[in-house]
């Protein structure tokens, strides 16, 4: 599979279905609880998905906060994760695009420890383990993320 058979577009509501399915099928094989409504989820100021012949295999948002942005529900479906794919940096590459054209230099982001590879993709893209005590007081936390990443934004980070 090549990249030019994946599709990044912006969320639409139609696909709420589709990409809860997505994150239910993640749920499953980690089984873990891997979303937590209840710490003040706001609608996403950027949100789109990545489709392969009109499927959803993956999403990602932003929420701009004051003066930084926030990385989240970056999810891939199991089958399209990996370099050789790509979907997961096609995803980075679309944030880091919109952060530059937003004039956001910094990008906070929030995991679980279980998710070792989302780590190394983090680390791979340049992103810096940081404590919960090194995030900006605007931060919102979701109470089930224990690992914490910063990554202050250049145009040399998006990856071709």
């Amino acid at each position: 599979m090549t990249n030019k058979l994946i599709q990044i577009i912006s969320y639409q509501p139609q696909y709420k279905v589709e990409v809860n399915q997505l994150i239910n099928e993640i749920k499953e094989e980690f089984d873990l609880q891997i979303s937590n409504k209840s710490y003040g989820l706001k609608e996403p100021d950027f949100y789109c998905v990545a489709q392969v012949e009109k499927k959803i295999v993956g999403t990602v948002a932003i929420n701009y906060e004051n003066g930084f942005a926030v990385l989240k529900r970056m999810f891939v479906l199991k089958e399209m994760r990996g370099k050789i794919i790509g979907v997961s940096q096609l995803l980075m590459n679309k944030v880091l695009k919109n952060c530059i054209e937003n004039n956001f230099d910094t990008i906070y982001l929030g995991t679980m420890e279980e998710f070792k590879a989302a780590h190394k993709f983090y680390e791979k893209n340049n992103f810096v383990k940081i404590l919960k005590e090194d995030l900006p007081n605007e931060f919102i936390n979701n109470p089930i993320d224990s690992v914490f990443y910063r990554l202050r934004v250049n145009k040399d980070d998006i990856k071709y």
